[in-house]
């Protein structure tokens, strides 16, 4: 990144954590044996409206930058918050309908998860550390 090497073991996925965002141009260039790929990252001192989501848009996809102090927002979801409480959400409805498309979840495994957290189911589908983070900032868009 920017002219200093780091290297990371992988399987197929590489996390990058706590990667200083400066104003200016940043080059970040992967390596994999024969395959490379770089990417430029402009950071900008106030936020461009033009890459932000609107919040109808109806995807999967959220905004996931929202919160720069990384501490969680008490009054967005989380991992740590109960299945029962988030499947009384209709944005989590919504987006729970979208994965799904037309078909329908199992009324019985909506009854057997909702007094787990969050964060216990995906100790048991043993999803990694990245990715448990992910769900994580995904439910800190949701407001509750």
């Amino acid at each position: 990144m920017n002219g200093e090497s780091v290297t990371k073991p992988c399987d197929r996925i590489v996390y990058f954590e706590e990667v200083p965002l400066t104003e200016g141009e940043i080059a970040v260039t992967a390596t994999a044996g024969d395959c490379t790929h770089s990417i430029r990252i402009c950071g900008v001192e106030t936020e461009n409206p033009a890459y932000r989501m609107p919040e109808n848009s109806g995807s999967f996809m959220k905004n996931w930058f929202v919160n720069h102090d990384g501490k969680p927002n008490p009054d967005y979801f989380s991992i740590d918050d109960k299945v029962g409480v988030l499947l009384k959400n209709k944005d989590v409805m919504a987006l729970i309908q979208t994965f799904l498309g037309s078909r329908k979840a199992p009324s019985i495994l909506l009854t057997i998860v909702k007094p787990f957290r969050v964060r216990t189911l995906l100790k048991l589908v043993r999803l990694d550390d990245g990715m448990k983070e992910i769900a994580n900032q995904y439910l800190q868009t949701i407001r509750k």
